[in-house]
Protein backbone atom coordinates (compact mmCIF):
# COMPACT_ATOMS: atom_id res chain seq x y z
CA UNK A 1 0.00 0.00 0.00
CA UNK A 2 1.39 3.39 -1.00
CA UNK A 3 -0.05 5.24 1.99
CA UNK A 4 -1.14 3.89 5.35
CA UNK A 5 -4.65 4.49 6.66
CA UNK A 6 -3.42 7.10 9.15
CA UNK A 7 -1.46 8.97 6.45
CA UNK A 8 -4.52 9.18 4.19
CA UNK A 9 -6.63 10.47 7.10
CA UNK A 10 -3.91 12.96 8.04
CA UNK A 11 -3.72 14.21 4.45
CA UNK A 12 -7.48 14.87 4.45
CA UNK A 13 -7.31 16.79 7.74
CA UNK A 14 -4.28 18.69 6.40
CA UNK A 15 -6.08 19.60 3.17
CA UNK A 16 -8.90 21.36 5.01
CA UNK A 17 -6.63 22.93 7.61
CA UNK A 18 -4.37 24.34 4.88
CA UNK A 19 -7.41 25.56 2.94
CA UNK A 20 -8.71 27.44 5.99
CA UNK A 21 -5.28 28.90 6.73
CA UNK A 22 -4.96 29.93 3.08
CA UNK A 23 -8.30 31.75 3.09
CA UNK A 24 -7.63 33.42 6.45
CA UNK A 25 -4.17 34.45 5.26
CA UNK A 26 -5.65 35.97 2.12
CA UNK A 27 -8.11 37.92 4.23
CA UNK A 28 -5.84 39.13 7.01
CA UNK A 29 -2.43 39.30 5.30
CA UNK A 30 -3.40 40.35 1.78
CA UNK A 31 -6.66 42.07 2.77
CA UNK A 32 -8.76 40.13 0.26
CA UNK A 33 -12.20 40.35 1.83
CA UNK A 34 -14.44 37.29 1.52
CA UNK A 35 -18.05 37.45 0.43
CA UNK A 36 -20.80 35.89 2.50
CA UNK A 37 -20.71 32.66 0.45
CA UNK A 38 -16.99 32.35 1.16
CA UNK A 39 -17.71 32.76 4.86
CA UNK A 40 -20.42 30.08 4.71
CA UNK A 41 -17.92 27.76 3.02
CA UNK A 42 -15.49 28.34 5.87
CA UNK A 43 -18.12 27.11 8.32
CA UNK A 44 -18.54 23.94 6.27
CA UNK A 45 -14.74 23.50 6.18
CA UNK A 46 -14.56 23.81 9.97
CA UNK A 47 -17.27 21.15 10.29
CA UNK A 48 -15.35 18.90 7.87
CA UNK A 49 -12.18 19.45 9.87
CA UNK A 50 -13.90 18.44 13.09
CA UNK A 51 -15.47 15.34 11.52
CA UNK A 52 -12.19 14.42 9.78
CA UNK A 53 -10.45 14.75 13.14
CA UNK A 54 -12.93 12.32 14.67
CA UNK A 55 -12.49 9.97 11.72
CA UNK A 56 -8.71 10.10 12.14
CA UNK A 57 -9.02 8.55 15.60
CA UNK A 58 -12.28 6.59 15.17
CA UNK A 59 -12.60 5.37 11.56
CA UNK A 60 -16.26 4.42 11.59
CA UNK A 61 -18.38 4.18 8.46
CA UNK A 62 -21.01 6.67 9.68
CA UNK A 63 -18.31 9.28 10.44
CA UNK A 64 -16.84 8.75 6.97
CA UNK A 65 -20.28 9.20 5.39
CA UNK A 66 -20.88 12.43 7.34
CA UNK A 67 -17.50 13.72 6.19
CA UNK A 68 -18.25 12.76 2.60
CA UNK A 69 -21.68 14.46 2.79
CA UNK A 70 -20.04 17.65 4.12
CA UNK A 71 -17.46 17.56 1.33
CA UNK A 72 -20.29 17.23 -1.20
CA UNK A 73 -22.11 20.13 0.52
CA UNK A 74 -18.94 22.24 0.23
CA UNK A 75 -18.67 21.31 -3.45
CA UNK A 76 -22.32 22.25 -4.03
CA UNK A 77 -21.91 25.58 -2.23
CA UNK A 78 -18.78 26.29 -4.27
CA UNK A 79 -20.61 25.46 -7.50
CA UNK A 80 -23.47 27.75 -6.46
CA UNK A 81 -20.91 30.48 -5.76
CA UNK A 82 -19.38 29.93 -9.20
CA UNK A 83 -22.81 30.37 -10.77
CA UNK A 84 -23.27 33.65 -8.91
CA UNK A 85 -19.77 34.82 -9.95
CA UNK A 86 -20.41 33.95 -13.59
CA UNK A 87 -23.92 35.51 -13.50
CA UNK A 88 -25.59 32.18 -14.37
CA UNK A 89 -28.04 32.92 -11.55
CA UNK A 90 -28.59 35.56 -8.93
CA UNK A 91 -27.12 35.14 -5.47
CA UNK A 92 -28.67 35.97 -2.12
CA UNK A 93 -29.48 39.61 -1.41
CA UNK A 94 -26.56 39.94 1.02
CA UNK A 95 -24.18 39.27 -1.89
CA UNK A 96 -24.96 42.51 -3.70
CA UNK A 97 -22.81 44.74 -1.50
CA UNK A 98 -25.27 47.61 -1.92
CA UNK A 99 -26.36 50.00 0.82
CA UNK A 100 -28.83 48.78 3.40
CA UNK A 101 -32.50 49.66 3.55
CA UNK A 102 -35.53 48.03 5.09
CA UNK A 103 -36.72 46.88 1.67
CA UNK A 104 -33.39 45.12 1.16
CA UNK A 105 -33.78 43.26 4.43
CA UNK A 106 -37.15 41.84 3.41
CA UNK A 107 -37.00 38.21 2.44
CA UNK A 108 -33.70 37.57 4.22
CA UNK A 109 -33.26 35.01 6.93
CA UNK A 110 -32.57 36.30 10.43
CA UNK A 111 -28.91 35.29 10.08
CA UNK A 112 -28.57 37.18 6.81
CA UNK A 113 -30.27 40.26 8.31
CA UNK A 114 -27.98 40.15 11.33
CA UNK A 115 -24.88 39.78 9.15
CA UNK A 116 -25.97 42.59 6.84
CA UNK A 117 -26.77 44.96 9.71
CA UNK A 118 -23.60 44.18 11.63
CA UNK A 119 -21.46 44.87 8.59
CA UNK A 120 -23.35 48.06 7.84
CA UNK A 121 -23.00 49.41 11.38
CA UNK A 122 -19.36 48.40 11.63
CA UNK A 123 -18.66 50.21 8.39
CA UNK A 124 -17.39 47.05 6.74
CA UNK A 125 -18.15 46.56 3.10
CA UNK A 126 -18.78 42.98 2.16
CA UNK A 127 -17.20 41.61 -0.96
CA UNK A 128 -19.71 41.04 -3.69
CA UNK A 129 -20.38 37.38 -4.46
CA UNK A 130 -21.07 38.12 -8.12
CA UNK A 131 -17.57 39.48 -8.74
CA UNK A 132 -14.32 37.57 -8.79
CA UNK A 133 -12.15 39.30 -6.21
CA UNK A 134 -9.36 36.75 -6.02
CA UNK A 135 -7.62 34.91 -8.84
CA UNK A 136 -4.71 32.49 -8.85
CA UNK A 137 -2.99 32.10 -12.23
CA UNK A 138 -5.90 34.03 -13.75
CA UNK A 139 -8.52 31.58 -12.48
CA UNK A 140 -11.09 32.35 -9.79
CA UNK A 141 -10.33 30.77 -6.43
CA UNK A 142 -13.89 29.45 -6.50
CA UNK A 143 -13.02 27.35 -9.55
CA UNK A 144 -9.81 26.12 -7.90
CA UNK A 145 -11.85 25.18 -4.85
CA UNK A 146 -14.35 23.20 -6.93
CA UNK A 147 -11.55 21.37 -8.76
CA UNK A 148 -9.81 20.41 -5.52
CA UNK A 149 -13.03 19.31 -3.82
CA UNK A 150 -14.08 17.20 -6.81
CA UNK A 151 -10.64 15.57 -6.98
CA UNK A 152 -10.73 14.91 -3.23
CA UNK A 153 -14.22 13.40 -3.47
CA UNK A 154 -13.20 11.20 -6.38
CA UNK A 155 -10.05 10.13 -4.55
CA UNK A 156 -11.99 9.26 -1.41
CA UNK A 157 -14.55 7.34 -3.42
CA UNK A 158 -11.81 5.46 -5.27
CA UNK A 159 -9.94 4.60 -2.08
CA UNK A 160 -13.11 3.52 -0.31
CA UNK A 161 -14.19 1.44 -3.31
CA UNK A 162 -10.83 -0.31 -3.34
CA UNK A 163 -11.04 -0.89 0.43
CA UNK A 164 -8.01 1.36 1.00
CA UNK A 165 -9.95 3.37 3.58
CA UNK A 166 -11.03 1.32 6.51
CA UNK A 167 -14.45 2.23 7.89
CA UNK A 168 -14.99 -0.68 10.28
Amino acid sequence: MLFSQKIIRLLIVSFFLISLCFSLGAEYVFEIKPCILCLYLRYVYVAILIIAGFFYFWPKKWIFLIKLALILAATSLSFYHLGVEQHWWEGPAVCSGESISSSKLQGLTDDEKTQQLLQHFQGKKTAQCNQVNWRIFGVSVTIWNIILLVLLSMGLGFLWGRKKISTE
